[in-house]
Order: structure tokens, then sequence, then C-alpha cells
């Protein structure tokens, strides 16, 4: 059984919502849960939800109305490992409303859908209903080299998704025909059938050649371009990877490609002990003695030169509620060492408050710098 085609971002209201003359109330049996999106479903609801309607002027009618993504966000948990897997839920719903008179609720509409962690604009308005395919911000990366460790992933919903083509050329956005044809194509033929399968993403890396130019193809007929730069800035820089959840629910990556920074601070309390011994005291010992010290890996983060493609995505990143960085060895001031042979992932949150969007018309050369902090203790104590 195919997918549910109706996406929510359950960072934003979804309203369930009846209105009439005669509305009393409104009743609602929600489900949610992960897994296989048929074999997995709850029998009995998640959540049953009850409005008592109100007289609305605007309409001059009774309106009851439910939010039902508040809930179903609440189960979903956004992870950051090796392959971007970003968890999602499904939501299925039945509805029942009681007019004045009646002795038993009605039933009403019912539907299912994909929940997702991510979020519509307040100019966007309630229940935004722009179903995407590519979940991500931007169609330009730019990307440290074309080599294995240097790429990125591209999300995109599984549902509909059709063929993956590389191009080891440039070509514009809005382009219908191609030169040369694609030196690797990738047909998809399974059909998503869990949560985990909601989210395909897409590597930027092809072992068959330097990949400039991705094209995803989707059964509906949408064709999406997505281009890759190798950076030509500073030589010498340590690149960082970040990834964010982004407003589509979806891990998107960015690579920092300019005067990368870290640090370590430290946040100590402490109190005066007594050192006193028989007959004296032991100047070998402090008075001032640490209650509590923990310790905060800083990062100060530079894009480099880009162009102001990179903005919308500069902007999620700056909304987004997780954030990781991947972190080189050389960067952290100290040997380090991974279980898996690969750069330190640390969760952080962003410290500055306020990004000013630069563009190319106005400044040329747009670079951005982030102060970030990680969200975890320098230091083990997690008891």
């Amino acid at each position: 059984m195919a997918l549910p085609n109706k996406v929510i971002k359950l960072r934003s209201p979804y309203f369930l919502a009846r209105k009439g003359s005669d509305l009393k109330s409104m009743f609602v049996d929600l489900y949610v849960w992960n897994g296989d999106f048929v074999d997995d479903k709850p029998e009995e609801p998640t959540f049953s939800l009850y409005s008592t309607a109100l007289f609305d002027t605007g309409s001059g009618a009774n309106v009851a109305q439910i939010d039902i993504a508040s809930f179903a966000e609440d189960y979903v948990e956004t992870n950051y490992t090796t392959n971007q897997d970003s968890n999602s839920v499904f939501i299925y719903y039945d509805e029942f409303y009681l007019n004045d008179g009646d002795e038993e609720f009605t039933v009403g509409n019912s539907n299912e859908f994909i929940g997702l962690a991510g979020y519509s604009y307040y100019e966007d308005g309630s229940n935004y209903d722009v179903q995407p395919e590519i979940l991500s911000a931007t169609r330009e990366y730019t990307l440290p080299s074309y080599n294995q460790s240097d790429g990125i992933y591209i999300p995109c919903l599984s549902n509909n998704l059709q063929k993956i083509e590389y191009y080891d050329y440039f070509v514009s956005f809005d382009t219908t025909t191609f030169t040369v044809p694609p030196f690797f194509t990738k047909t998809i033929t399974s059909t998503p059938t869990s949560s985990g399968d909601v989210i395909t993403y897409v590597p930027s890396y092809n072992k068959s050649g330097d990949t400039k130019t991705i094209v995803i193809t989707f059964t509906t007929g949408n064709t999406y371009v997505i281009r890759l730069r190798e950076y030509k800035g500073l030589c010498g820089m340590e690149s960082i990877l970040m990834s964010f959840v982004n407003s589509f629910g979806a891990n998107e990556n960015m690579w920092f490609l300019g005067n990368n920074k870290t640090s370590v601070s430290t946040r100590r309390e402490s109190y005066n002990r007594s050192t006193q011994v028989f007959g004296g005291y032991d100047i070998d010992k402090p008075q001032n003695t640490a209650l509590s010290l923990t310790g905060e890996l800083n990062l100060t983060l530079n894009t480099g030169f880009v162009n102001q493609e990179v903005n919308p995505a500069m902007q999620e990143m700056m909304l987004s509620k997780n954030i990781w960085t991947s972190i080189p060895e050389n960067l952290l001031g100290v040997p380090a060492y991974y279980s898996n042979g690969s750069p330190y992932v640390s969760p952080v949150h962003i410290v500055n408050q306020n990004l000013v969007f630069e563009t190319d018309r106005l400044t040329k050369l747009i670079n951005y710098t982030v102060q970030l902090k990680s969200s975890v203790n320098r230091f083990n104590n997690n008891r």
C-alpha cells in the first residue's frame, strides 16, 4: 500500500474545523504512529480530542476546531545519523460532530497524512497545502571538492520518486534538454512502506565521475535540477559540514568553507572549604574548591565566498531547532578518537540571533559568519 501523498508540517498548526448554525461540538479520534504504514497502525486512537463550538461573528455560524499538528509533533524525534535519516510519523483521523437536538455524533471527515518536523511561514496562512517533492531550501550547493568525503545529501520525498541522473557539466535550473547524456542513472523501483522510507537522501557523490549537476525526476512529471560547485576560495582552510532540520522537516547539509575556529570555555561554581588539620591547616590544599565545572565547545564558522543562492538555507538554519556540526579532529585542539574513523559530530545551537542578508548586486563577495555553542558538555559527566 502506497504512503499518503499529503504532508503536514508539524511545527505549524493544522486545523480540523467545522461550522454550522446548529453545530454543538466536534470530536476527533487521532492516530499517530511510526514504523510500517499498514502493520503498525494502532488499534486504538492515540488521542481523542473534543472541541465545543463557539459562535463566530465573521461567518455568522458556530465553529469548532482542533489543531492536530501540535499533538503529532511530540512523536517526531529527528536524529543525525551517518545516512542522514530523518524520522517522520503517520497520521490518520476520524472526525465526528454533534448538532443541537442530536442524540448521537454524526460521522464526518477522515484523512491520512505524513507528518514531518517542518514549518510554514506566517504569510503562508493556516493549513499550508503546498506538497513538496524536493525537501531542501536551495538548489545550489558549494563543496570543498568533488571527493566522496566532501559530499552532501539532497533530501527528497520518496513518494513518486522515479530516477536520479548524474552529469559532469553545469546546466541552468530551468533546462529541459541536455547536450550530453548522464554518466550515471539510478532508476527507483522500490515502493516506500514505512516511516523510515518517507525521505530519500540523494548522495552528491558518484564514483563514476565528478558530479556537477543532479537531475531528480518524479512520476508526477516534475524534474528538479541540483547544481554542485567546487569551492575556489582561499586554500588551506579546514571545512566544516553542518546539518540542520529545515522547514520541510528534513536534514539539510551546508559546508562552511572559510576561516573556521573552535575554542573551549568553562563555567565554574566554587566554595571556600576548611583546610584545617590537627594543630593547624594544610597549606597544600586549596580553600577555593570547585563545586561544579562545565566545559563548552564554541565554534565560529564562516561560509567562505558564496552567492545569494545560499540565503534561503541560511534563514532556515537560523530557524532550526536541531543543528549538528561535523568537526575535524585538528580543529578540536586536542587529539580525538572516533569509533568509526569519521569526524566528531556535535549537536550545537546558534548564539548570534541576528543575520543580515546580503545580495550579489549590493555586496558582490558574500560571506556569512555564525557563532555556535555545542549543546553537550565538553567532558563526559552524563550519569
